[in-house]
């Protein structure tokens, strides 16, 4: 039956295409496009499931294609961009990574590409755009970049460039620097990065983050300063003690004015019962850590 099939097979005419060859190559490009866009719908998810990494190869696939067609054909260009820039935002790594790689083959301008990364909402290419920028650049340049970008985003890419930034600078000035950044952590990470330090420039960070900053920040320099029995840490502990409500924190302020030493934590302890009008001191605490100064 088989040699049967084939043998009438062999006989028919061979179909003639209709269409051009232009025109199929038009229906590749835009499967191609379908296929890089497929991101994470119904469909996608269904795919995930039953083909494992697949879909991921499909995306990486259909995206070096589109690179190779419109290095083939130039006019393809600029239908090509838009799709792979949107694809900068795809949820696997790996489409990211090649959709990134594609739009350099096809020589998209440096600081366009660095800052669709940087906007894609992922660490991972936001790191790439700030390495695009810098590479280029003079070392003056690149640590230009990286210092706005420390102190303007107000997310994890902050902290990232502070630390290519710490590489690439005195890393005492990078974390005094970062105490006004727009992002908490990263202004919470310069305290830790001060306090490791025992160089008097960053002793010196440590007392101006008491006076700028976020209140986050203020109480991390208060405690790292009373570790190192820094006299500047004292106003500020007994003022973060006094407004205090949480008992927790209550108690790191306590434990840090006892560690800093000073003569005159005790009255300021007493102080804190008296006058209490939101009716939160801690008298157990207080009253201990009273103790323990006047032994």
């Amino acid at each position: 039956e088989i040699s049967q099939l084939s043998s009438a097979a062999r006989k028919r005419k061979p179909v003639k295409i209709g269409a051009t060859a232009s025109e199929l190559a038009d229906l590749a490009f835009g499967a191609f496009i379908g296929l890089l866009r497929e991101q994470g719908g119904a469909h996608a998810t269904r795919q995930q499931a039953s083909l494992g990494a697949q879909p991921h190869r499909v995306r990486q696939t259909a995206a070096a294609r589109l690179v190779a067609m419109a290095e083939a054909d130039p006019d393809r260009r600029a239908a090509c961009l838009p799709v792979l820039i949107q694809a900068l935002g795809d949820p696997i790594k790996e489409v990211r990574t090649a959709t990134f790689e594609s739009l350099q083959k096809l020589k998209l301008d440096a600081a366009r590409l660095a800052a669709e990364a940087m906007e894609s909402g992922v660490e991972d290419l936001g790191v790439a755009g700030l390495n695009l920028l810098t590479s280029g650049a003079s070392a003056a340049e690149g640590r230009k970049v990286l210092e706005e970008a420390m102190l303007s985003r107000n997310d994890g890419l902050a902290l990232r460039a502070a630390e290519l930034l710490r590489d690439r600078a005195d890393p005492i000035k990078t974390a005094a620097g970062a105490l006004t950044a727009a992002y908490e952590k990263l202004r919470r990470q310069a305290i830790v990065w001060l306090a490791s330090s025992d160089a008097e420039e960053a002793r010196a960070g440590l007392r101006g983050a008491l006076d700028s900053g976020g209140k986050g920040s203020r109480e991390e320099a208060a405690v790292a300063l009373a570790r190192e029995k820094d006299p500047a840490a004292y106003d500020a502990l007994v003022s973060l003690l006094k407004a205090e409500t949480r008992e927790a924190m209550q108690a790191r302020f306590i434990a840090a004015l006892s560690e800093l030493g000073d003569a005159r934590g005790a009255a300021a302890l007493l102080d804190r019962l008296e006058p209490d009008p939101t009716g939160t001191a801690r008298p157990n605490l207080l009253f201990q850590a009273i103790g323990g100064m006047r032994r």
